[in-house]
């Protein structure tokens, strides 16, 4: 009777603690066309099913009101959701799904999940980590202002960590560049990777045999990606604000100063400077000289006279020590350093004189390959000038670098000779050919320059936008996709062509299977080194004088 008894209550006891123990479901629903989702009193939100989830920031065109909208079938219980788990079946994350969910801490994507929906996750303050599968592609600013985030994880089919990114032909461009996302600088004995993935910048390091040291992710709250630079005592970090008012006492610029462990010490905040957007058709390219940081990029100024807001170079010139600005060219003048109207695309160095050297893509004032050296005063000279009028943006030209040798500077550039006609009335782009300049340090002319001219026979084929890696002062290498006609564009073939240069010239190009990216290449190790990711962790490639070779995580 005993036995009975004990086991009867036993019975109750383990039913009892199943049914408090079990979460409760608060609220549940569809998400999608066969996905459901379920939210439990625990806080955890589980999608589940099989297929798509739906988008939830979509265009409105039916009512009076017309723009973009989004509503969450959760919205209205958001503040309970602490934990995100999305099942095996599920195939895609949604757009806007889960911005701004103030308390969520936690995501889990299962590996059936190719698709991550641009600002899925945008906005959530306290979330902490995210794992995703390595072959998910992501939609814009998926992590952007997850100021908390500190474990973004993908894992592959095997359950390997990795992270994952696409900057596969992200340094090609027709008429104008944009923001580099990711960077390679060499710390010692080992090689750092800094990328702004989605809005947050992620910092690995590797060793010399491309092993992963550490990870971590940089909390920086900023509305655009301007660029980083690594110097030689501390790390910056550039990024801005747009200012659609015209505000002299709106912050546009900020610079953010690190150590070398990206520890935050100082920052610089530039205001109005004549800038309605920062970085806009532009990239941030930086140099330094015995404690002075030189920052070249480009905005989109204040309206003008004729009632337009044009876009120019823009160039900062900043102490590192007390991050006092020394020097800020926003303005229409021709008194500054480096004052060109469009600039496509910018390059800056300082050369072993400690002239400041700057390489601007221009499409009106003027419309040519600019290249400037400052000390006291500006001395340019157009390396080309571009067919079609001024102000077309359509220049049928790309510049890809800038670097110096014992006795030249050397540019790199495509141009297809058409200028503003380099797209037919249907966008068709003509081919470009590949060109290598060579100016001379003591004769600073366009008359003086030299240049290598670098043309494919074959109709389908052409060049994409070149790098330039300098090695040393006796030279350095091009680099350039080969690019291959599909009908309307030239894209990429997955095979490169390199160049060795000195001061006598460029010789003759070489082919190899490889992969470009945004990420400049460097010099390391002796060897030159890029790394290039397709939804996936870097695949690291090497170019010597042995040929390239590239090696996988």
């Amino acid at each position: 009777m005993f036995r009975k008894i004990f086991t009867a209550v036993l019975l109750c006891t383990i039913f009892l603690l199943q049914n408090i123990c079990a979460a409760a479901i608060l609220k549940s629903g569809n998400c999608g066309d066969g996905v459901k989702w379920m939210l439990e009193d625990n806080g955890t939100l589980t999608i589940s099913g099989r297929g798509k989830m739906t988008d939830f920031l979509i265009e409105d065109k039916s009512s009076e009101q017309y723009g973009w909208f989004y509503h969450t079938p959760w919205q209205a219980v958001t503040s309970n959701i602490q934990k995100i788990i999305v099942q095996d079946g599920v195939t895609s994350v949604g757009s806007h799904s889960f911005a701004n969910c103030e308390n969520l801490r936690e995501v889990v994507l299962s590996n059936s999940v190719n698709f991550i929906g641009s600002q899925a996750f945008i906005g959530c303050a306290n979330l902490e980590s995210v794992t995703f599968p390595a072959s998910a592609k992501l939609g814009d600013n998926v992590f952007k202002n997850c100021n908390k985030l500190k474990n973004l994880n993908t894992v592959d089919a095997g359950g390997k960590i990795l992270v994952a990114s696409k900057n596969i032909n992200e340094n090609e461009y027709t008429r104008w560049i944009k923001p580099v996302n990711s960077y390679l600088y060499a710390d010692g004995a080992n090689l750092v990777r800094v990328e702004n993935i989605g809005g947050k910048i992620l910092v690995e390091k590797y060793s010399q045999d491309f092993k992963l040291i550490s990870s971590q992710n940089l909390n920086l709250n900023f509305e655009i990606w301007g660029g980083f630079f690594a110097g030689k005592n501390f790390n910056f970090i550039i990024t801005g604000k747009n200012n659609p008012n015209e505000s002299d006492s709106v912050e546009v610029i900020k610079i953010s100063k690190y150590d070398k462990n990206f520890n935050l010490l100082d920052e610089r905040k530039i205001f109005g400077a004549n800038t309605l957007k920062p970085f806009e058709c532009s990239a941030v390219r930086c140099a330094e000289n015995n404690g002075t940081l030189y920052i070249h990029t480009g905005h989109q100024m204040y309206k003008s006279p004729d009632g337009l807001n044009h876009q120019a170079s823009m160039s900062i010139v900043l102490n590192e020590g007390d991050m006092k600005v020394k020097r800020l060219d926003a303005f229409v003048t021709y008194d500054s350093m480096a004052y060109v109207s469009h600039s496509f695309n910018q390059f800056v160095l300082v050369d072993s004189n400690k002239n400041i050297v700057m390489l601007d893509h221009g499409d009106a004032y003027p419309r040519a390959g600019v290249l400037t050296k400052f000390k006291n005063s500006s001395t340019k000279i157009e390396l080309v000038n571009f067919a079609g009028q001024h102000g077309d943006n359509a220049t049928g030209a790309a510049l890809g670098g800038l670097a110096e040798t014992n006795a030249n500077y050397v540019t790199a550039y495509t141009y297809d000779g058409f200028g503003g006609d380099s797209e037919d009335y249907f966008g068709v782009v003509k081919k470009r050919q590949l060109f290598v300049s060579f100016t001379p340090k003591n004769n600073f002319s366009k008359a003086a320059t030299r240049t290598a001219k670098y043309s494919n026979p074959n109709a389908n084929y052409s060049y994409g936008t070149p790098f330039v890696i300098p090695q040393n002062l006796n030279g350095g290498y091009i680099i350039c996709n080969l690019t291959k006609f599909d009908g309307k564009y030239f894209k990429p073939t997955g095979k490169i062509l390199y160049a060795q240069y000195d001061d006598s010239g460029a010789q003759a190009l070489q082919t190899a299977d490889a992969q470009l990216s945004d990420c400049q290449p460097i010099l390391f190790n002796g060897k030159i080194v890029w790394y290039v990711t397709n939804n996936s962790a870097p695949i690291f490639y090497t170019l010597d004088e042995g040929g390239v070779t590239s090696q996988k995580l």
